[in-house]
């Protein structure tokens, strides 16, 4: 009897978030959020691709690549719009602080 292969067109997903210390009982720093996505009908994982490890600087992954560590700061008023900013001036979209012109 042959299998049918999965088409993996539904997903399950697991987050944990942590608290991110220099020193035990330190206070937070930041947050790490892990993500892990699984077919909802083979139990298959998502592998995510990138730079193994964790850092505040940007997202990594895990060794595996079953895990996605992204980091993350609590939204406030007003951080939105500078954390917009700095990705835009990081992808190079902002000159100046002015939009670029397409």
């Amino acid at each position: 009897m042959e299998t049918v292969p999965c088409e993996h067109t539904t997903f399950q997903t697991e987050a944990r978030v942590a608290r991110l210390t220099q020193e035990e009982d330190g206070p937070v720093i930041g947050y790490s959020v892990d993500v892990r996505i699984y077919c909802s009908n083979c139990k298959a994982p998502l592998l995510f691709r990138g730079e193994v490890g964790m850092a505040m600087t940007g997202p990594r992954v895990s060794f595996t690549g079953q895990e996605a560590r992204l980091p993350a700061d609590i939204g406030t008023p007003g951080s939105y719009e500078s954390f917009a900013e700095e990705d835009a001036r990081r992808l190079g979209l902002l000159a100046g602080g002015q939009p670029i012109q397409a």
